[in-house]
């Protein structure tokens, strides 16, 4: 029976990393916004990294950070908020998970002007950047 309910939870566990979020949040002008809350939580598991990738609403790009451990894993750094770069529509940037439990979150700023942005995330086996 243990080993069943072992199964069960590791099953749950895995269908949790790769779930997906779609989000509507807004960049204000020049100053980070509010920090904008993913629907749906993350069991992550070792090894995992989390794919922010943000659509512009406006004629403007943004400068976001967002929650994780650091941009590798092996630079072995605590939780918190890392910045993104500046983005342009459609783009992504990648931040070491591993085994945290919580919401992925994204806070952004629009250059020079604000704008609504959509995010969304994604679990993936690595960060999109050379190391």
């Amino acid at each position: 029976m243990m080993m069943i309910i072992k199964i069960v939870i590791v099953m749950v566990s895995m269908l949790t990393v790769v779930m997906a979020s779609y989000n509507n949040c807004y960049a204000p002008p020049s100053i980070y916004g509010p920090k904008c809350k993913a629907s749906d939580w993350l069991n992550g598991v070792d090894g995992v990294y989390v794919k922010y990738t943000v659509d512009i609403l406006g004629d403007v790009n943004v400068e976001c950070e967002a929650v994780g451990s650091g941009y590798r894993k092996e630079d072995g750094k605590p939780w918190g908020w890392y910045n993104m770069g500046v983005f342009t529509d459609g783009d992504a940037g990648t931040l070491y998970w591993g085994a945290n439990m919580a919401y992925p979150e994204i806070r952004c700023k629009g250059l020079p002007l604000g704008s609504g942005i959509r995010w969304s995330w994604s679990t993936t086996d690595g960060p999109d950047f050379p190391q």
